[in-house]
């Protein structure tokens, strides 16, 4: 994960996938697994960056609410991030692939990507 902050709108509009992924995989694979229903009670990530002060487990968080609003956020959530994984197969499939659907990519995206000096995402954005 780079050092930009997944936000709440970014995780609704489809634009910050991974982590709703991770939670669909594991209900998915706990409630096979243990043959009963087990529903997302939050999402974590472990920054390695050592020499920084956010080393460690971080809580992402939709809301600060009551334990069944956050279950019940987090389902939708992956409800949500459902229907953008099917939207996003179906343009693949088609042939679609755009490289961003953000207007400001240059302050949103690329101003935290590693890879930014060797990219060419502006020879072919223009």
């Amino acid at each position: 994960m780079s050092g930009k902050k997944i936000t709440k709108d970014e995780l609704y509009n489809g634009l910050a996938l991974q982590l709703p992924v991770y939670m669909l995989a594991a209900k998915e694979l706990l409630s096979e697994h243990f043959k009963k229903d087990f529903e997302p009670a939050g999402m974590f990530i472990y920054s390695l960056k050592y020499q920084s002060g956010d080393f460690g487990k971080k809580e992402i968080s939709l809301a600060r609410k009551k334990a069944d609003d956050v279950i019940e956020m987090n389902q939708n959530l992956i409800t949500v991030t459902s229907d953008f994984i099917k939207m996003y197969i179906q343009s693949i499939s088609e042939g679609k692939f755009n490289l961003t659907q953000l207007e400001n990519r240059e302050a949103q995206i690329c101003g935290y990507c590693d890879f930014k000096s060797i990219c060419r995402i502006n020879e072919l954005s223009n």
